[in-house]
């Protein structure tokens, strides 16, 4: 409610691993950065998604670290490569569980109406041509984070998001995606449900 201007562009970033890396702060200066001129910029950190993952074990203070390691290598790489045109003064940065907890109804009402919209083998990706989908000994948890995403594009209302495989759990890349002018074919199962909830 009020943190977000509707029409934003929402980029994801990575699901919390044990090995971050520079480069994925550098796709996600990129994914920032590519974002329609003139649209507010917002930087999702999927913290409760992490936790529905088992990311980093599931335990909240090193899915914490984890961001603040990102948080701090992304403006550290940004005024290395940009100067006084940095990306990230510009960027509002939400952790997925303040947005959640700014309005829980809505959204969880949201992430609820987002499973009634999809069969289940739909949110676990069978028949899309990326791969063999999703296999049930994965775990209830990848099919609740595909839904809550569904839930934070909804809560931002934005005009595009930008899909990191690392956040989607993408085995074949990332699927940018423009809510506006209906985009590029999404590359991902994620990006695949987003794109049908609006359609």
């Amino acid at each position: 409610k009020g943190v977000v201007k509707s029409g934003s562009h929402l980029v994801f970033a990575p699901l919390p691993n044990p090995n971050p890396t520079l480069q994925s702060a550098a796709d996600l200066l990129a994914k920032l950065k590519a974002g329609p001129d003139g649209a507010p910029k917002v930087l999702m950190l999927l913290d409760w998604t992490a936790r529905v993952n088992s990311a980093c074990d599931a335990d909240v203070k090193v899915i914490s670290a984890y961001h603040t390691l990102l948080l701090t290598s992304l403006r550290a790489l940004d005024a290395h490569l940009h100067g006084e045109s940095a990306i990230m003064p510009g960027v509002t940065v939400v952790t997925q569980s303040d947005a959640i907890l700014a309005d829980p109804s809505s959204y969880w009402i949201s992430v609820i109406n987002a499973g009634r919209h999809f069969s289940l083998d739909a949110v676990m990706g069978l028949n899309l041509g990326l791969g063999g989908g999703m296999k049930d000994a994965e775990g209830v948890g990848k099919v609740i984070g595909r839904l809550m995403l569904i839930g934070d594009v909804l809560a931002v209302n934005p005009g595009s998001v930008a899909l990191d495989a690392a956040a989607v759990d993408a085995a074949d890349g990332v699927g940018g995606l423009s809510l506006e002018d209906g985009g590029a074919a999404p590359r991902s199962v994620e990006g695949h449900l987003i794109a049908g909830f609006y359609s």
